[in-house]
């Protein structure tokens, strides 16, 4: 089950006897609890209705125990089980003890039957979907993996974010903003939050509003040094790598984001002289429909030729770095005004 269709059945107040949470996007996992934790259960009564626990503190037979208590003057109770293995594939360490195996079942048979007053949610960081357990709670409940969102979803989240704070957020603004920071959701809804304050009373967020905040420890500086070498503008990539190297930026690391983002152009124009459309070549290279459409036009200002001759200098200045055979910015500078005085591709 997704990420999505379990915010959809909160909405609707559908809340289940059973779920199981687990996923890389820790952020939203911890956002879905918050929820559980501070809405199911009226303020006054939330601590005698509700219990979090380790998984490792904690055998089965304590869990039903948990989960069999009925609520004190409350509606629901909630038990919590964070980071529980029993989910987990089992380690080749020897077969389980017959107490071991009899607790297990107990919670099997719980979870396919569970009460009505209590909510048990487990968490995990990774599950074994063959496990007897993973099915028993998919039976009376929801297991949901919590993934990285990407492009549309991605896109949804920052814009749904910003208007939960009261504002409304421009496209642009949202593909700056992505491109910048990634789908670290939160590295973004940080970025949001120094946004809604920066922009005051204004309802609306644009994109010169992200370019002159988001943080110079986020990506956006590189981003912005590889696009301005991408447009052939020398001047200007210059004085960002000047200003990220200030900033404590190491030179190596700049140099490989502007190999990778070359790499990237010769790959978007291979793409598209095929006869691939822009979604298209977001699809195939795993990235940003927005980072695709400035890749795709930055490729035209170059033929296939300059690419591949532009990766070979890229190559030679990395080595002159990394040998002391030219001083680092030096190099650099060179290597921009190299790359952006050749003849514009027709």
């Amino acid at each position: 089950m997704s990420y999505q269709a379990l915010m959809n059945s909160l909405k609707r107040k559908v809340v289940l006897p059973v779920y199981l949470f687990w996923g890389e996007e820790t952020f939203l996992l911890e956002e879905v609890l918050a929820k559980f934790k501070y809405q199911l259960i009226p303020p006054d009564v939330r601590d005698f209705n509700m219990d979090v626990v380790e998984g490792k503190n904690v055998s089965p037979e304590d869990i039903v125990r948990l989960a069999t208590t009925l609520p004190f003057m409350s509606d629901k109770r909630v038990v919590i089980i964070e980071n529980a293995d029993l989910f987990k594939a089992q380690k080749k360490t020897g077969e389980k003890s017959d107490q071991a195996k009899s607790q297990e079942e107990l919670l099997i048979e719980y979870c396919k039957q569970p009460l009505d007053t209590t909510c048990l949610i487990f968490t995990s960081d990774s599950v074994d979907r063959k496990k007897k357990l993973f099915k028993a709670v998919q039976e009376t409940g929801m297991a949901v993996e919590f993934t990285p969102l990407k492009d549309t979803e991605l896109n949804d989240w920052v814009e749904n974010r910003i208007n939960g704070m009261g504002k409304n957020i421009e496209t642009e603004a949202v593909d700056e903003l992505v491109a910048a920071v990634g789908s670290n959701l939160r590295m973004l809804d940080a970025e949001l939050r120094k946004l809604f304050n920066y922009t005051g009373e204004r309802k609306v967020i644009n994109r010169e509003d992200v370019l002159q905040l988001v943080s110079k420890t986020t990506n956006l500086s590189i981003f912005e040094l590889v696009d301005a070498v991408g447009e052939r503008n020398s001047q200007k990539a210059i004085q960002l790598m000047r200003e990220m190297i200030i900033y404590g930026e190491p030179p190596v690391r700049l140099l490989f984001m502007v190999a990778k983002h070359f790499r990237t152009l010769l790959q978007a124009k291979t793409l598209y002289l095929t006869g691939y459309a822009e979604k298209q070549v977001a699809t195939q290279l795993q990235i940003h429909p927005y980072v695709a459409r400035k890749c795709v036009r930055q490729s035209k200002n170059f033929s296939r030729e300059e690419l591949e001759q532009a990766l070979e200098k890229i190559l030679e200045t990395d080595i002159s770095i990394k040998t002391s055979y030219r001083e680092p910015v030096l190099a650099l500078e060179l290597l921009f005004v190299n790359l952006c005085r050749q003849e514009r591709a027709i």
